[in-house]
């Protein structure tokens, strides 16, 4: 029992420090630097929501494979498009396609309610789970078509595809609020993917290209 006791210790003690290097040696050099999501990611354990055989890797800075959602993005990546939103704590957020809640999980501390829409039932059922683990109650799991969105809860001052997409549906866009943001990877071709930030202003929207990433395109959001 000792010794199982102390492996556990060393487990939370490197994982610990692979957080705190994941801060400084990744997201910071990367631009990220809002105080409140730099706690974020410190606090909230990546390790949990990946299997078993990748928890060792879980701060690495490239991408990990899910077996249903089939990748995980790196935490620089992930850090920085989130910088793009209004994180003071009182906004609503909807991410599309975001796995078991990684990133649900580190906007809960920064929006006052965060939905998560996923296809697959088993997926909804982990993020509950990892919810409940964590203690975090304002963020909701939701089953439904990525394409649609979430309409029924909208309209949302953040959105977060999470993942490349080679077109998104107005029904998404027409569910940013005015003065929200809507954050993705847009696909030119093959090889060349730009992190985005859509805001919606009265009258249209202002684009800014964030920087450039080679993530895969969500099927939810491919051009057939």
């Amino acid at each position: 029992m000792d010794n199982l006791k102390k492996i556990t210790f060393l487990e939370e003690d490197y994982f610990e420090i692979a957080r705190e290097s994941m801060v400084s040696a990744q997201l910071i050099p990367f631009g990220v630097n809002h105080p409140g999501l730099l706690k974020a990611f410190l606090a909230i354990p990546r390790e949990m929501f990946l299997e078993e055989p990748d928890r060792q890797i879980a701060y690495a800075e490239f991408l990990k494979t899910s077996p249903l959602r089939g990748f995980f993005l790196p935490p620089h990546f992930l850090g920085r498009l989130l910088q793009e939103a209004t994180l003071d704590g009182q906004g609503k957020a909807l991410i599309i396609g975001g796995g078991e809640g990684y990133s649900a999980a580190i906007l809960s501390s920064l929006m006052s309610i965060v939905f998560l829409l996923e296809t697959h039932q088993h997926l909804i059922m982990r993020a509950e789970t990892h919810m409940k683990t964590l203690g975090i109650d304002n963020v909701f799991p939701v089953a439904g078509c990525l394409e649609q969105g979430l309409p029924g809860n909208a309209s949302y001052d953040l959105i977060l595809i999470e993942g490349a997409v080679e077109e998104i549906p107005t029904a998404v866009l027409n569910q940013v609020a005015i003065g929200g943001v809507l954050l993705t990877f847009l696909r030119h071709h093959a090889t060349v993917k730009e992190a985005v930030s859509l805001r919606r202003v009265k009258g249209g929207w202002k684009e800014k290209i964030i920087f450039q990433g080679n993530v895969p395109v969500l099927q939810a959001f491919a051009v057939e």
